[in-house]
């Protein structure tokens, strides 16, 4: 039941401008919808069942998730023919595309001081689709990366997707587009040179773990190899901060009355926080720092150490934003993919300022002090006769002056719908326990 929700919220999201567009009655878009979550739910359950067979073979997992999923093609393909069919595969790949080229071209972009539209992000979604997802007669016959050289050379297939973004993007954004697409490459060819364990950890600004020039365990290689290994690390980790940084905080830092140039400034500080932060974690490791509070003690004044020269900038009441900002980014997460899907599907999304608004709610509703205490699997108690916590009564109550009554009764069904979940939840692990 609770995955079935989370992959109709997912499947919902991909789908629906396509579903829309289709010539179908609303019996029938209901039912291509079903039939594409069953189709999804078909797969997760073949991977799973060959886990629990035993297989280890990775392309057999594959083999039997995609024999499932191709299972419900059919049936979906007769009731909206091949172009329907079509035009879902075409949602279904530019939907990854999208999220993938807004966390890294769009993010490249916009911190080259030439940021794009949603209109254009969603052009070149397109383009990378039509180039490297579409028919194999259209593809560059030689998408094998070129060796890089110092001027950056790219592949026939990043030089035939620059060539068709040039019809979207201005000169200036081409050029950013082109110094995006070397980076990558270069990144790639790093990446795939690099050992295991590194390669793992340069990836994600938020969990990596880097090692220091010296540190980390013996290798083979010279000093100069792993000299060189550690500064395409800070590199690929620095543009990855950054492109995280800019995710998490364009929206305020256009807020401020701030020229480009101290914009840039502005996000590079952000970014050299996070990157302080974990150096001096690494660095207290590697003195063999082990106590939790020493190693926070550590972050926090590498942090702080940043902090003053970021309110040179923007001022002490910049500096609240920012934090302010930071401390509701995973509340505007679970605001966007929960209750704010099942509104949408309803018929009635949330305006971007009422996701800010119920981010902030939600937010102040899981904030101490609470009137009960949560048990043992830190969940509150329900009240039998509304199905609602004393958190989902802060949210519906504060929720009525944000949003319409008919959003209001969509959102009161979801948090019901949510504790049902897991009251669920919590009884199989119980079934399942030793």
């Amino acid at each position: 039941m609770i995955r079935h929700r989370e992959i109709l919220r997912a499947t919902w999201g991909i789908f629906h401008n396509a579903i829309a567009s289709l010539n179908l009655t609303s019996e029938q878009r209901t039912r291509l919808l079903n039939l594409l979550v069953a189709r999804n739910e078909a797969k997760w359950d073949a991977h799973y069942v060959s886990i629990d067979l035993g297989v280890t073979d990775q392309k057999e997992k594959d083999r039997a998730a995609y024999e499932a999923y191709l299972s419900f093609s059919s049936e979906i393909r007769d009731l909206v023919g091949n172009e329907g069919a079509q035009a879902l595969y075409h949602a279904e790949s530019f939907s990854g595309w999208r999220q993938n080229l807004h966390g890294t071209v769009t993010a490249d972009l916009a911190i080259d001081g030439v940021p794009i539209t949603l209109e254009t992000e969603s052009a070149l979604a397109n383009i990378y689709l039509d180039v490297l997802n579409g028919p194999e007669e259209s593809r560059p016959r030689n998408s094998v990366p070129l060796p890089v050289d110092p001027q950056g050379a790219l592949s026939e297939t990043d030089q035939t997707i620059l060539d068709r973004a040039s019809n979207v993007l201005t000169p200036q954004q081409v050029s950013a587009l082109k110094k995006s697409l070397v980076a990558s490459r270069k990144e790639k060819t790093f990446l795939s040179e690099a050992d295991g364990p590194r390669q793992a950890t340069v990836l994600t600004p938020s969990t990596a773990k880097i090692a220091s020039p010296g540190g980390g365990p013996s290798s083979k290689t010279s000093q100069s190899a792993d000299a060189l290994r550690v500064a395409n690390d800070d590199v690929i980790r620095h543009r990855a901060m950054l492109r995280n940084t800019w995710l998490n905080f364009h929206e305020v830092i256009a807020s401020f009355d701030l020229t480009p140039e101290n914009q840039t400034r502005l996000l590079n500080l952000i970014a050299a926080q996070g990157e302080a932060i974990i150096d001096a974690h690494a660095a207290a490791q590697d003195i063999g720092e082990t106590d939790q509070k020493n190693l926070n003690r550590s972050e926090v004044d590498a942090y702080s150490s940043l902090t003053f020269e970021i309110a040179e900038l923007i001022g002490h009441a910049g500096v609240r934003a920012l934090e302010h900002n930071q401390s509701l980014l995973g509340a505007r997460q679970i605001v966007r993919d929960s209750f704010g899907v099942d509104l949408a599907m309803a018929g009635i999304p949330l305006t971007p300022d009422q996701e800010i608004a119920m981010a902030q709610i939600y937010h102040d509703a899981i904030s101490w002090p609470f009137k009960t205490s949560p048990d043992k699997n830190g969940q509150f108690p329900v009240d039998p006769q509304t199905g609602l916590s004393e958190i989902d009564r802060r949210i519906l109550d504060n929720a009525s002056a944000v949003l319409s009554p008919d959003q209001i009764s969509v959102l009161r069904k979801s948090l019901v719908t949510t504790q049902e979940e897991m009251q669920l939840l919590i009884a199989s692990r119980g079934k399942n326990a030793p």
